[in-house]
C-alpha cells in the first residue's frame, strides 16, 4: 500500500511552479476507494438550537482567537507574499527556505552566516516581514561531523548524542540573530516530519523515524528537544519551539495496519520531552475520490460523515497529550491539502472539489481548536494538483475559497456544532455581537434546511451573495450565513 511516506519520496521541490503536461491519470490512490454516500432524505430538514454540541476543552473554548489561515510557499518573494496577503492569510512556511545546520557549520565551531543560501533566506524573510506574516521557520540538516550514523548518509539527522550540545549552541545563535528586527521570527520548527525514516540524500523531511523502535524513534528526538529548548529560549525569550510536523500516516488504534511510526509523539513524551516544546505540530491530508468527495481511510475520515482527517488527527494527538498532563498545549497543522493522486493535470471537477475541501477544512480546524491551518502549497505539489496559484500567475477556485474563508473566519470564536440534522454540518461562530454559521450538506445530495430565523446575509464559498431566506437549499459547497445580534439564532 502506498502511503504518505511513499508519496513524499516521489516529490522534489521546485523554486518556481512547474506546469506538467500529459494525460490525466486516475484521481484515486491505490489505498483509497470510491465510497457510496448516504441517501439524503426527501423531506425538508430543520435546524434547531437545543442540539448545539460544544467541547469543554479550554483550548477550543477561547474567545477572539487569531487568524488561523496559512499557506506554504516555495519563496517568500514579493508576488507570493502580496498575493497571499490580499487573502488575509497570516501564517507562512517554506521547506525550501529552511536554515540548514550542515551548510552553516560544515566545520564544528565555525559558522558561516554569509553563504549564498543564508543571504537568500534573509532576503525572503524581509519580504515576509514586510507583509506581517507569521513565519514558521524550519531548521534542518545535520553536518557529517555531527551525525549519529557516520559517513555520507542522509543530511537530515539524527544527531549523535555527543553533538547535541553543539546543535543547541547553533540554535541559540540562530535564534538570537533572526528573532530580532528586521526578521522577527518567533516560531522555530526543528525538522520536518521527523517521524519519517531516513532516506539517502538531502531530504526535506525525516529522518528521526526508527521503524524498529516501539515508539518510532520519538525518544531520541526528545533528547534533542531537551538540549535545544533552553538554548532557544536563551537566544530569545519570546521564541517558540514548534515540534517538527508529524506525518501520522495512520491511526495507531487500527489493528490491521502497522502504525508504529504514529506513536512517535508517545516516544517524545515517554522520553521526557513534553516540557521541551511549545507547540504540537501535525500534517493532515485527504484524497480526492471523485465528484466533491474525499477520504483518508487510514484515519477513518470521509467527507460524507466525519469530515477532514485533521479532525481525527487533532483529537488523537490531544488525547495523547492529555494522558501526559499536556492537554492545553497548542496544536498547529502546518500541512494540509486535498490530493489528486498522481494527476499530471487537474481532472474535470477536481478544482471545485479542492475549493470545497479547503473551506470545510478551515472550519473544521477552528472547531477542534487548531492554532493555525497551513495549506500545502500555494505553488502546488507536483502531480497532486494542490496549487492555489496557477503557473501562469492566475489564482484559481481554491484561492478564491481561501480568500473568502480567511475573511469570514478571522476574529471569530467557535461556539459549537448544531447537530439536529444528521445530513448537514452546521458550525456556529461568534464575532462581537453577531453570529456566522457555516453550513454544508454531507454526501452529494442537496438538503433544504429551515433556520431558526431569517438571516441578514448569505454567501457562497467564494463570497457571492445568495438569496436571503429562512429556508435554504444546501449542497456540499459551504455557505456562510450571517445573523445579527437581535436575532434568536444566538445561543
Amino acid at each position: 500500500m502506498l502511503t504518505m511516506l511513499t508519496m513524499k519520496t516521489l516529490y522534489r521541490f521546485s523554486v518556481l511552479p512547474i506546469l506538467i503536461a500529459g494525460l490525466i491519470r486516475s484521481a484515486v490512490p491505490p489505498s483509497q476507494t470510491v465510497f457510496a454516500t448516504p441517501d439524503a432524505p426527501a423531506e425538508t430538514n430543520s435546524i434547531y438550537l437545543p442540539l448545539l454540541r460544544t467541547s469543554g476543552n479550554p483550548v477550543i473554548q477561547r474567545a477572539n482567537i487569531d487568524n488561523i489561515i496559512g499557506a506554504e510557499v516555495s519563496l517568500f518573494d514579493d508576488y507570493y507574499t502580496a498575493t497571499l496577503s490580499a487573502t488575509q492569510t497570516r501564517w507562512m512556511r517554506s521547506n525550501m527556505l529552511a536554515f540548514r545546520w550542515d551548510e552553516i557549520e560544515q566545520v564544528e565551531g565555525v559558522r558561516n552566516w554569509g553563504g549564498p543560501s543564508v543571504r537568500q533566506i534573509e532576503r525572503q524573510l524581509l519580504q515576509a516581514a514586510k507583509h506581517n506574516f507569521k513565519v514558521i521557520q524550519i531548521v534542518r540538516g545535520t553536518p557529517a561531523w555531527a551525525r549519529r550514523d557516520p559517513g555520507e548518509g542522509p543530511t537530515c539527522g539524527p544527531i549523535h548524542p555527543t553533538k547535541l550540545a553543539a546543535f543547541a549552541q547553533f540554535m541559540k545563535e540562530l535564534v538570537a540573530r533572526y528573532s530580532a528586527p528586521p526578521y522577527n521570527i518567533k516560531h522555530w520548527e526543528i525538522g520536518n516530519e521527523p517521524d519519517a525514516p531516513a532516506h539517502d540524500g538531502n531530504e526535506v523531511f525525516g529522518c528521526w523515524g526508527d521503524p524498529n523502535d516501539k515508539y518510532g524513534g520519538g525518544g531520541e528526538y526528545a533528547q534533542m528537544l531537551k538540549q535545544v529548548y533552553p538554548a532557544i529560549k536563551a537566544g530569545s525569550s519570546s521564541a517558540l519551539l514548534v515540534m517538527g510536523g508529524l506525518v501520522l500516516d495512520c491511526s495507531p488504534t487500527f489493528t490491521n495496519l502497522d502504525c508504529a511510526p504514529s506513536r512517535f509523539l508517545e516516544g517524545v513524551l515517554e522520553g521526557g520531552g513534553g516540557g521541551s516544546f511549545d507547540i504540537m505540530n501535525i500534517h493532515a491530508y485527504d484524497y480526492w475520490v471523485g465528484s466533491n468527495e474525499y477520504s483518508n481511510r487510514n484515519w477513518a475520515s470521509f467527507s460524507y460523515s466525519t469530515g477532514p482527517a485533521l479532525i481525527a488527527k487533532t483529537n488523537y494527538v490531544r488525547d495523547i497529550l492529555s494522558q501526559y498532563g499536556l492537554g492545553a498545549k497548542p496544536i498547529i497543522n502546518t500541512e494540509f491539502a486535498l490530493l489528486c493522486w498522481q494527476c499530471e493535470t487537474s481532472p474535470p471537477g477536481f478544482e471545485q472539489a479542492k475549493a470545497i475541501y479547503l473551506a470545510q477544512a478551515n472550519v473544521a480546524a477552528l472547531s477542534v481548536g487548531l492554532m493555525a491551518n497551513i495549506w500545502y502549497s500555494a505553488p502546488g505539489w507536483v502531480n497532486y494538483q494542490t496549487q492555489l496559484i496557477e503557473p501562469d500567475g492566475r489564482p484559481n477556485l481554491a484561492y478564491r475559497s481561501l480568500k473568502f474563508s480567511a475573511e469570514q473566519l478571522t476574529g471569530v470564536s467557535y461556539v459549537g456544532e448544531e447537530t439536529s440534522n444528521r445530513f448537514v454540518r452546521a458550525y456556529l461562530f461568534n464575532r462581537k455581537n453577531a453570529q456566522t454559521w457555516v453550513v454544508w450538506a454531507l454526501g452529494v445530495e442537496q438538503n433544504i434546511i429551515n433556520l431558526p430565523s431569517t438571516p441578514v446575509a448569505v454567501f457562497d464559498m467564494y463570497g457571492t451573495p445568495l438569496p436571503v431566506s429562512r429556508s435554504l437549499r444546501v449542497t456540499s459547497q459551504p455557505v456562510y450565513i450571517h445573523f445579527n445580534s437581535s436575532q434568536n439564532a444566538l445561543p
